[in-house]
């Protein structure tokens, strides 16, 4: 008996910078079966001051950014089918997410490290590493601006 492709596992991650949290979950995936093989949360508290000062936490910038560094080169050691990142209210609320998104690629070395997408959304901001800002894409019901990353 053979097995079809759809059935052979494979893994997909997803890095997820929240207002409060960074995460990463790596999924097994299996025909339409799905698990968790490896979930790691970090709190950077991104957002604390987002609706105070309209901008992102020094001190949250700073623990995002070593947060995903170290989530980027977990994620090129691994053999990753799919690699997705998202950034969620703050990053897309703050005046300075964009600045944010530019930081994460210049310090992280996410470009080198298979993480690096460019998505346009629809107030024409160029999201470099995928973070793509929910309340900026069109052409999503969820309104989540989600892409593969192709090494």
């Amino acid at each position: 008996m053979t097995v079809s492709a759809d059935f052979r596992t494979r893994e997909a991650a997803v890095l997820d910078v929240g207002s409060n949290s960074v995460r990463l979950v790596v999924y097994g995936l299996q025909g339409r079966a799905i698990w968790t093989g490896y979930n790691e949360k970090v709190l950077a508290g991104l957002g604390r001051e987002v609706a105070a000062t309209g901008k992102l936490s020094g001190e949250g910038v700073a623990e995002a950014v070593d947060t995903i560094r170290r989530f980027a080169v977990l994620m090129e050691t691994l053999p990753l089918a799919e690699r997705h990142i998202v950034a969620t209210a703050a990053v897309r609320e703050a005046i300075d997410g964009p600045g944010f998104c530019d930081r994460v690629v210049a310090e992280t070395g996410a470009g080198q490290h298979g993480v690096a997408t460019a998505t346009v959304c629809s107030k024409k901001t160029v999201c470099p590493i995928g973070m793509c800002c929910a309340a900026r894409c069109s052409g999503f019901a969820s309104g989540l601006c989600c892409a593969p990353i192709s090494l």
